[in-house]
């Protein structure tokens, strides 16, 4: 009997050794995951903030260039009317893309 308690020892001592450096490298592997994906969050931001702002000057371009368009039309005329909703509605969607972009 006392034998096999001495046979068994090593065995199961090394076995605790083994477990507890898969358990250092599953709390190193969680501390990596969780540093990257601060990393990731940090930069993506930025990242979205240049994209938005991106395009948010296309369609600002494109609302100038319809502005262009409504100039020359007469005033109370409905093609005047028709390009001044489409300006409109290109700015608004320029300014609220902005906007998104300083909140990221």
């Amino acid at each position: 009997m006392d034998q096999i308690f001495q046979n068994i020892v090593p065995v199961l001592g090394g076995f605790s050794i083994d477990l507890t450096t898969v358990l250092a490298g599953i709390v190193f592997l969680w501390m990596l995951v969780l540093g990257l994906d601060l990393i990731r969050m940090m930069i993506g931001g930025r990242i979205m903030s240049t994209r938005l702002g991106r395009a948010a000057d296309y369609w600002e371009e494109q609302a100038r260039s319809v502005r262009m368009g409504r100039d020359s039309w007469s005033r109370d005329s409905f093609e005047w009317e028709e390009q001044d909703r489409i300006y409109r509605k290109l700015l608004n969607r320029s300014a609220d893309l902005r906007v998104r972009g300083w909140k990221d």
